[in-house]
């Protein structure tokens, strides 16, 4: 009895299955009723903007708060401890007249906010002088374009020329005398070539001498007066 009513379970499944409607393999799919939906991606505007409805909007800083990144240079002024100058590889010259209690920016001229090099003047601490273009080479230094002078403590500036240089690591003025100036140009990071070496002005940049050269790819780092004898230069 029981065996007859196992096989009469698995004829009833048989028949069901066989019932089943298939669909035919190859068959073509059923059309639909209604064409695809197409979405575009202009949309037009469905309400309008005017300038009362930003009247609540306040300017809050928001960065990059490390552009200004790594500081080339720090000098200040014998005899006065509340003058700093800072020269930052991408952000600029800054100065603090309140022994860094605040600070501001003087150096907006040219095309590059790069600082490789700055000077003060020893004899005349209102004659600075500006490098552009970082001096110290590695993936992400920015250009320069030449160096230039301010006479009046860094209220104006005036471009004097070594454009080509595109990176200045070291300025140094003669104790004695402002317009005596010694640069230290790196030259092009990655290729030959350039204003590279060491070059010096005797007439505060009207005109440069490449005191010293040693190849294509060599530049200069480092330059710096003997203080006890300025003709004396390392």
């Amino acid at each position: 009895m029981r065996l007859n009513r196992r096989w009469i379970v698995v004829a009833i499944c048989v028949l069901i299955s066989a019932c089943s409607p298939r669909a035919p393999q190859n068959a073509a799919p059923t059309p639909s009723a209604e064409p695809p939906a197409v979405y575009s991606a202009v949309t037009s505007p469905t309400a309008t903007i005017g300038p009362t409805d930003f009247g609540a909007l306040k300017w809050r800083e928001v960065g990059p708060a490390v552009m200004g990144g790594r500081l080339d240079v720090v000098a200040g002024i014998p005899g006065d401890p509340s003058t700093i100058y800072l020269g930052h590889s991408s952000a600029g010259l800054y100065k603090s007249t309140d022994g860094a209690a605040t600070f501001s920016s003087i150096f907006d001229a040219g095309t590059s906010t790069s600082i490789g090099a700055f000077a003060v003047a020893p004899s005349d601490p209102k004659t600075l002088y500006v490098g552009t273009g970082e001096g110290f080479p590695r993936n992400t230094a920015a250009l320069g374009d030449g160096v230039f002078v301010s006479h009046d403590a860094g209220s104006t500036w005036h471009a004097i020329g070594l454009a080509a240089t595109q990176h200045i690591a070291k300025i140094a003025v003669d104790p004695h005398d402002p317009k005596t100036v010694i640069v230290a140009a790196m030259g092009p990071e990655f290729t030959p070539g350039g204003e590279r070496g060491i070059y010096r002005t005797n007439d505060g940049g009207k005109s440069w001498t490449r005191t010293l050269y040693v190849n294509p790819t060599t530049g200069g780092a480092d330059v710096s007066f003997d203080p006890s004898d300025p003709s004396i230069v390392y």
